[in-house]
C-alpha cells in the first residue's frame, strides 16, 4: 500500500450566494453545489487528467505530468497505489516512436478514463501510446494493454459500450479517431476526416443510435457512426476549443470565442447542428483551454481565472463562483463523480483539491472519524494491534455473529511462517500433495519453500513443528524466481505437479518450468505479451499445461513436443482463472467478462457457458473434492456450480456493510468453505448451504490496518489446517481444534449429495 500522502484541511465554506431565487418555483429544489474545501491531496507531480470511478464514488484516479498514474480513496484521505510510466513491450512499438524514445522525450498522462462498469482502466500519453488496466476491488491494478495508438501525442482517450462489445476510442495530433477492441486491442474503425489534430472524442447516443463525436484544434465538429465510412455530421467552428459529453451522453458542449471575442460555452442541439443554449461568465477571452464537466444533469462547471465556476443547465443561468485559498491555475482541471457529491481539481504545487457538497462533508467526517478509531485500536498495544470487527448482518442471512478474537478462540493454533527475504504481496499459496510442504508465489515472481522436518507430523503442537524455509548448503533461502516484465502489474501464476515434483510459476513474463527437489529452472516457454494471467495442470498428464492469457484466450501447451496444440477462444476478456476435473474432462475457465465456460478436455471444444452479472472484473474457481461441484469467489459473492451444466446450487453475497472477500477455498474433506476478506475478517461456512458456522478477527496477527488476507491454500489431508499469505508479504499455518459432536463446525457425513439447489 503506498502511504499517505495528503492533507487535512479546516472546512473552508464560501459565503457566496450559490443558488439565487428563481421566478419558477419548479426549478427550486437545486442540486447542492460542492464549495466547500473537503481535503487536499499531494501528488509527486502536476496532476494533468483525473477521474472518478463510475461505481465508488470516493476512488479517484489520477494522471501526472511526469506519466504516472495513482488511485485515491478521498473517503480515507489515501493513495491507494501509484504506477510510474513505463514501455511496457518495447519490441512492439513502431520504428517511429523507438527513435522518438531514444531522445529521452518527455512523456506525461493526457487523459485517464474508467470504463462504464469501472473493470478498465485507459490512460492516453502524450507519445504514441495508450495503456489499459484491469481493475479489481482490493486496490489492484493488472496489466491488460498497451497500443501503440497514434503518431504523436494521444490527446484523448474513451470507452464505449455500442453493441455488447467494449471499445477504446483514441484521438490524436495526426488527425485521426481510432477504435479498438478494449480486450484483444485489435483495430476495429479508423476515421480520417479532419485537417487539423484531434483534441477529444467521446461516445454519444442520439435518439438510440451510437455516434462517436470529435473536435480539432482548428474546431472541426465531426460525428462518426461505427464503420469505416466518412463523417455523418460536420459542423466547423473556427473558435471551438473544447467539447464535453454530459454523463448521460444525451448532451454535449464546446467552449469557444464568439463574434464579440467573448469566451463562453455552448450546448449544441445534436440533431440541428445549432446552438441550443449559451452560458455566459467566461473570462474574456480565454488564451487557453478551459475545462469543464456536468453533475447530474443540473450543474455545469469550469475551472477559469484561478477559479471555479458553476452554471444551471436547466436555464444556462451563471450561478456562482469560488475562490480557493490553496491556489489554482488558471485554467484547472476539474472532474465531478458519478453523483456530484465531490469535485476534484488541480491546484498548484502538484495538488488535487477535493471540493465537497454538504452530504460529501458529511461522507468525509464519517469516514475519516471510523478509520482514526481504527488506527487508535491498531497503536493502543503494539504486540497485538487489534482492530475489532463488530457484528453486522451476513450477506443475506438475518443473524449476527460476534467474530472471536484469535487469541480468544479455544484451541486455534497460529503458527508464523519465518523468511528472511520478502518479495511483496502473497498471490498464490500452495501445500504439496502429501501435506509436508508449503508455497507461496508472491507479485515480484519469487517462488518461497518452507519444509516440515521428515520426522514430523505435521502437527502444531509445539513450535518444533513448524515448518522451516527451505535453505540451499550455503544457507540461503530457497528463491524460484520467475522472470517477469513488471512486477507491479503483473498477475502471478502457479501450478504444482501432482507428484510433486515440478513447479508452474509465472509473474508478467514467460512461464518456467522449475524441478523442486534441484530447484532449477528446466525450462521457460510462452512469452509475453499477451500476459499469462491463469494457468493449470492437467491432472491424468503433467506434460500439458492450460494457460489463460490477458487477450482472452486459452493455450493448450504440450510440454514434450514444445508447442502449442489448440487455441481456445470464447471469452471476451482476460482469463482470471482455470480449473480441470479429472471425472467429467472438462476445463472451467473464468474471465472477466463475466463468463464461466465449460470445455471438454479432450478434444478440447467448448461444452457450455454462463454468465453471471455479479462476478464483475472476473472471479476464482476451485474444484471441490467430488471433482463434479466448483466454487466461484468473487470479492461481492460466493457460489458453487454443478461443472457439467454449470447451474448455480447455492450461493452467498456479501452484505453491504462487509468488506469484500480477499480469497476463498474448500477444505479438503469438501464439508467447509474457508473465507476471508479485506477487513482481516475469516468465515467458516457449511458448504452445503453457506450456513455460518464461525467468525473470526484475525487483526491480532496482522501488523496493520492496510495488510489483509492475499492468497490461502488448504492443506490435503487435514481438514482443519490451511495456509494464508498476507498483502505484506508475511505468511502463517492455522489450525483449528477438530470438532468433538455433530453441532460443531461440519457435520455431514457425505459430500457426494451435500449441495442443494440455490
Amino acid at each position: 500500500m503506498v502511504e499517505d500522502a495528503f492533507e487535512t484541511e479546516s472546512t473552508t465554506t464560501f459565503p457566496e450566494e450559490i443558488w439565487p431565487c428563481l421566478e419558477d418555483s419548479s426549478e427550486s429544489e437545486l442540486f447542492d453545489l460542492p464549495v466547500t474545501v473537503g481535503c487536499v491531496l499531494n501528488e509527486e507531480s502536476n496532476p494533468t487528467t483525473m477521474d472518478f470511478h463510475p461505481v465508488n464514488n470516493s476512488v479517484l484516479l489520477v494522471g501526472t505530468d511526469s506519466g504516472s498514474i495513482s488511485l485515491w480513496d478521498i473517503a480515507l484521505r489515501r493513495k491507494l497505489l501509484s504506477r510510474n510510466f513505463r514501455i511496457w513491450y518495447i519490441g512492439e512499438c513502431s520504428i517511429i516512436f523507438k527513435a522518438a524514445l531514444s531522445k529521452k522525450i518527455h512523456v506525461s498522462a493526457k487523459c485517464t478514463r474508467w470504463s462504464p462498469g469501472g473493470s478498465l482502466i485507459g490512460v492516453a500519453f502524450s507519445k504514441h501510446i495508450v495503456q489499459l488496466y484491469t481493475y479489481e476491488d482490493g486496490n489492484d491494478i493488472f496489466q491488460s494493454l498497451e497500443i501503440d495508438a497514434h503518431v504523436g501525442s494521444v490527446n484523448n482517450i474513451a470507452f464505449s459500450k455500442p453493441d455488447k462489445e467494449t471499445f477504446v476510442i483514441t484521438c490524436g495530433d495526426d488527425k485521426m479517431v481510432k477504435v479498438w477492441d478494449a480486450f484483444t486491442g485489435a483495430s476495429k474503425f479508423v476515421f480520417d476526416g479532419h485537417k487539423a489534430p484531434v483534441i477529444c472524442a467521446f461516445p454519444c447516443n442520439i435518439k438510440g443510435v451510437n455516434f462517436i463525436f470529435s473536435t480539432s484544434t482548428m474546431g472541426e465538429m465531426r460525428g462518426w457512426m461505427y464503420d469505416n465510412l466518412k463523417n455523418r455530421i460536420a459542423v466547423d467552428d473556427p473558435c471551438c476549443r473544447r467539447m464535453v459529453c454530459a454523463k448521460d451522453s444525451t448532451r454535449f458542449f464546446s467552449c469557444v470565442i464568439n463574434e464579440e471575442e467573448n469566451s463562453c460555452i455552448l450546448e449544441w442541439d445534436y440533431e440541428k447542428g445549432s446552438v441550443k443554449k449559451t452560458y455566459q461568465g467566461l473570462e474574456k477571452p480565454c488564451p487557453g483551454v478551459v475545462h469543464f464537466d456536468t453533475a447530474k444533469n443540473q450543474v455545469l462547471a469550469a475551472g477559469d481565472n484561478h477559479q471555479i465556476k458553476f452554471w444551471d443547465m436547466r436555464n444556462s443561468k451563471f450561478v456562482s463562483s469560488t475562490d480557493i485559498r490553496e491556489g489554482l491555475p488558471v485554467y484547472p482541471y476539474i472532474r465531478f463523480n458519478k453523483d456530484g457529491t465531490f469535485l476534484a481539481v488541480s491546484a498548484m504545487e502538484n495538488r488535487i483539491v477535493i471540493l465537497a457538497t454538504a452530504n460529501g462533508v458529511e461522507l468525509l467526517k464519517f469516514c475519516q472519524e471510523h478509520h482514526s478509531i481504527a488506527d487508535a485500536r491498531c497503536l493502543q498495544r503494539d504486540d497485538v494491534r487489534l482492530l475489532e470487527v463488530a457484528p453486522t448482518t451476513i450477506g443475506e442471512d438475518n443473524t449476527s455473529h460476534e467474530p472471536f478474537l484469535l487469541d480468544q478462540h479455544p484451541g486455534l493454533c497460529v503458527r508464523r511462517l519465518s523468511a528472511d527475504v520478502k518479495g511483496g504481496k502473497i498471490c498464490r499459496m500452495a501445500y504439496t500433495s502429501v501435506g509436508d510442504s508449503v508455497l507461496a508465489l508472491t507479485l515480484s515472481g519469487t517462488v518461497l519453500v518452507w519444509k516440515w522436518l521428515r520426522n514430523d507430523t505435521n502437527s502444531m503442537d509445539n513450535d518444533e513443528t513448524i515448518p522451516q524455509i527451505w535453505k540451499l548448503e550455503n544457507g540461503f533461502p530457497v528463491m524460484l524466481n520467475t522472470p517477469g516484465s513488471f512486477p507491479d502489474i503483473a498477475v502471478p501464476c502457479l501450478a504444482l505437479t501432482k507428484n510433486n515434483s515440478y513447479l508452474i510459476s509465472g509473474s508478467g513474463g514467460e512461464l518456467s518450468l522449475f524441478n523442486i527437489q534441484t530447484f532449477k529452472r528446466l525450462l521457460t516457454f510462452v512469452p509475453s505479451p499477451p500476459q499469462t494471467t491463469a494457468v493449470a495442470l492437467y491432472p491424468k498428464d503433467n506434460n500439458i499445461i492450460a494457460i489463460g492469457r490477458s487477450d482472452s484466450t486459452i493455450l493448450i501447451y504440450y510440454i514434450p513436443l514444445g508447442k502449442i496444440k489448440y487455441k481456445l477462444e470464447g471469452h471476451s476478456g482476460q482469463i482470471k482463472d482455470l480449473a480441470i476435473s479429472t471425472a467429467l474432462n472438462t476445463l472451467i475457465s473464468s474471465g472477466s467478462d463475466s463468463k464461466i465456460c465449460a470445455w471438454d478436455s479432450e478434444n478440447w471444444v467448448m461444452k457450455t457457458s454462463t454468465s453471471w452479472t455479479r462476478l464483475t472484473g472476473g472471479a476464482k474457481i476451485q474444484f471441490h473434492q467430488d471433482q463434479v461441484h466448483f466454487l466461484v469467489i468473487h470479492d461481492t459473492a460466493l457460489a458453487i456450480y454443478e461443472a457439467e451444466k454449470l447451474q448455480c446450487r447455492s450461493q452467498w453475497f456479501v452484505g453491504e456493510k462487509r468488506s469484500p472477500i480477499s480469497c476463498a477455498a474448500f477444505s479438503c474433506d469438501g464439508k467447509m468453505i474457508y473465507a476471508c476478506f479485506f477487513d482481516a475478517t475469516f468465515f467458516i461456512f457449511d458448504a452445503s448451504n453457506f450456513q455460518l458456522s464461525l467468525c473470526i478477527s484475525m487483526r491480532l496477527q496482522i501488523s496493520s490496518v492496510n495488510v489483509h488476507p492475499s492468497a490461502i491454500t488448504v492443506h490435503p489431508k487435514k481438514a482443519y489446517q490451511f495456509a494464508l499469505g498476507l498483502s505484506d508479504g508475511t505468511a502463517a499455518i492455522f489450525e483449528l481444534p477438530e470438532p468433538q459432536s455433530e453441532s460443531a463446525l461440519s457435520s455431514n457425513e457425505s459430500s457426494g449429495s451435500q449441495f442443494h439447489n440455490a
